[in-house]
């Protein structure tokens, strides 16, 4: 819990001015500091952050108000100045954690995208992209052909499908998990499904 902000002795706009002028700064900062910081405190913890993010924040937000105050030229909107940038450190600390989860996920996933193989067709089972040939291959042969036919899509395209068929992952989870959109997940799978089976209509009529 942080103190409760005392009103400074002195206003804003004189505060400012004292430290511009080089006048005592380290203690006309502790006094801005002093009297703002709950009130960015507050601002994080109504966002849904915890105390400890909040106080973090909340200094990370005053270094930067800090070192761009000689660029303030309106001292008497301070507080409007300092809640914009509070709301840009804000937005920067979603962006990175949102960064990391994308990160997360792919390290997760056993192999890089331009990498990743299908390689084991014992565990290769058919599940929703679709009928006509797929439900055909049943034979250890058709499976490897289709396992062949996977690995040679593009790399990002052929993540989607293993996820889709092997998981049984739906378009959503699929999109987060890789870090694209949905949309993006519907237009790889039918792509996939329409290269799939022209790949194994041709498979299909060498064999019969």
């Amino acid at each position: 819990m942080m103190p409760v902000a005392k009103p400074p002795q002195r206003s804003t706009e004189e505060i400012i001015e004292e430290i511009r002028r080089g006048r005592d700064a380290d203690v006309n900062y502790k006094r801005l500091f002093d009297y703002y910081s709950q009130q960015l405190y507050r601002f994080y913890l109504k966002k849904g952050l915890s105390p400890e993010d909040s106080r973090d924040l909340t200094q990370e937000a005053f270094i930067s108000a800090f070192k761009g105050l000689g660029e303030l030229r309106e001292t008497h909107k301070f507080r409007h100045w300092l809640f914009k940038i509070a709301r840009n450190v804000y937005i920067n600390n979603l962006e990175q954690k949102q960064a990391k989860k994308r990160n997360a996920r792919e390290i997760s996933l056993e192999t890089g995208q331009d990498t990743f193989r299908v390689e084991n067709e014992d565990e290769w089972q058919i599940n929703e992209l679709g009928a006509d040939p797929l439900n055909m291959v049943l034979e250890e042969e058709k499976r490897n052909e289709l396992r062949d036919a996977v690995n040679d899509l593009p790399a990002q395209m052929r993540r989607c499908v293993y996820m889709k068929i092997m998981k049984g992952m739906s378009n959503q989870e699929i999109a987060d998990a890789v870090g694209i959109s949905v949309h993006t997940v519907k237009a790889h799978l039918q792509q996939a499904k329409r290269t799939l089976k022209e790949r194994l209509l041709r498979h299909l009529m060498v064999l019969i």
